[in-house]
This record gives C-alpha cells, structure tokens and sequence, in this order.
C-alpha cells in the first residue's frame, strides 16, 4: 500500500474541491443533481475516485514535464469511475449491470457521449488544480 501523502490524502478525502468541482459540472452539463448522503453512496464515491484519478494524471505529467492531454485525463477519469462501477454497494441491480458494463468498457471505445462525461469532470477537476494557491519555491 503507498504511504499516505499530503495531496494522496487530499484528493482523495470526502468533499475535496475536486470531488466537488466534478460534481457540480456533471450537474450542470446533464442536470444530475448534486451528490447528497453520506460518502459512501454511489454518486460521492464515484466522483471522489475519479477527480482522484484526474489528480494523479495531472501530477503525474508535471512530474514527467509532460502536460496530461484533455483524453488522457478524461480516461484517468473513466478508470476512477469504473473502479468505483465495480466495488461500490450502493448500486440498485439494474444499475450495477449497467454500470459494470461501461467500467468493462475501455475508454477509447466507449460513445462519444459517455467519453463527454469523463471529459467534462476532467475539466473540472483539472480548472480547480489550475486555480489552487501555490506554494512559492524559491
């Protein structure tokens, strides 16, 4: 298990600007409504894994001096979701049979629509990392 760093525990705790960024896109761009009840319902989790993943993309190419490409992101976010498709209780059957077959669904051959989604969270996640305080390193 990797240890826990500051921006793991960031990006990954309840309510992260970034859990909340991508919530409040997919609402506005498909009128879900806002993600309500406790961390662990369907709509929390899979927001959280995936501004997680977006996150670790990001960082990820910073590190490497190579910006994450718009696609790249968004199928950072397509995995985080997927992950959360596959191990997340709060799912009614229907939904998970459905659900299960978009996270078994590679991001390149997903519809343009479903790669829509991922893309608008991406952008979400990654205009609130572009916007965050930094810290000045001289």
């Amino acid at each position: 298990m990797k240890p826990l760093t500051l921006n793991r525990l960031l990006a990954e705790r309840e309510d992260s600007p970034y859990e909340k960024a991508s919530d409040a896109a997919l609402d506005a761009a498909y009128g879900y409504g806002r993600s309500t009840g406790p961390k662990t319902s369907f709509g929390r989790a899979a927001n959280r894994s995936s501004a997680a993943h977006a996150l670790r993309a990001i960082r990820r190419g910073e590190r490497a001096s190579r910006p994450t490409s718009r696609e790249q992101g968004a199928n950072a976010v397509h995995k985080g979701w997927a992950k959360t498709a596959r191990t997340n209780k709060d799912q009614t059957p229907d939904k998970k049979v459905r659900r299960l077959k978009l996270a078994d669904t590679q991001y390149t051959d997903l519809s343009d629509d479903e790669k829509q989604k991922d893309r608008v969270s991406y952008d979400a996640v990654k205009a609130t990392y572009d916007a965050r305080p930094r810290r000045n390193n001289k």
